[in-house]
């Protein structure tokens, strides 16, 4: 009995330590930048998951090897609570509302692109008279949103989910009309501390998986087909 305990242990060594090397050299293939393809370099972990950032736009970015499943990413959404009513979750998504309510009108038609399971913009935008529509992977997936065309999209702590940015940056791009524009509310990190960014409470959310820099907004208004973008803190206004 003691040997099959102890060759138990031994496979499971094993098995562990496989997988260690594994990731370490999967990362390690990993070299461009999901934004601008430029060159990268290891940045920090957050626990065991590996960020690498770009030496030309500064991107950071997750290892893909350590993204959750869907499931598991559908199973820690769920466990946000989001009351639409609450007024601090409304002064914490003020910042994309008030803009669209001083530059857009009611007959324009919007959309919000990972809503959630509670579309708090949405809600306070429906009262000011707004017709919005919800898009989100796992609580709205009506993909029929995609076959219209709006004058805003807004996508309120979204884009730090993206696991290929450029793709969604440029259908959303895709989905506006001439002139529209795009409200990215999330954090950017421009400085160059390690520790710092390890230390980061931004990161402690394992599914944050693309953490951007101001000069990810210039190369994905390049890519994507947006004129010009105008950062105000922790909003970023792409515009068609």
């Amino acid at each position: 009995m003691l040997k099959i305990h102890f060759f138990g242990y031994l496979f499971k060594k094993s098995c562990d330590l496989f997988y260690f090397r594994f990731v370490n050299t999967y990362s390690n293939l990993i070299s461009d930048c999901i934004i601008c393809n430029g060159s990268t370099s290891f940045f920090g972990k957050q626990r065991d998951r590996v960020f690498r950032r770009c030496e030309s736009c500064f991107t950071i970015f997750l290892n893909p090897a350590y993204f959750l499943s869907e499931l598991e990413e559908q199973k820690h959404y769920e466990c946000h609570v989001n009351d639409v009513k609450d007024k601090g979750y409304r002064d914490f998504t003020a910042p994309i509302w008030k803009e669209i309510l001083k530059n857009h009108h009611k007959q324009e038609i919007g959309l919000d692109f990972g809503a959630g399971p509670g579309p708090v913009i949405s809600e306070v935008l429906r009262e000011n008279g707004f017709l919005i529509e919800l898009y989100d992977p796992f609580f709205h997936p009506d993909e029929k949103v995609f076959t219209k065309k709006y004058d805003f999209i807004f996508a309120s702590e979204v884009a730090e989910h993206f696991h290929d940015p450029l793709k969604e940056f440029m259908r959303l791009s895709n989905l506006l009309n001439p002139n529209g524009k795009l409200y990215v509310m999330t954090h950017l990190f421009e400085k160059n501390n390690r520790k710092e960014f390890e230390n980061w409470y931004y990161i402690k959310d394992v599914t944050h998986v693309v953490i951007y820099h101001p000069n990810s907004f210039l190369e994905i208004a390049k890519s994507c087909g947006f004129s010009k973008f105008q950062i105000k803190d922790r909003l970023i206004t792409l515009i068609k």
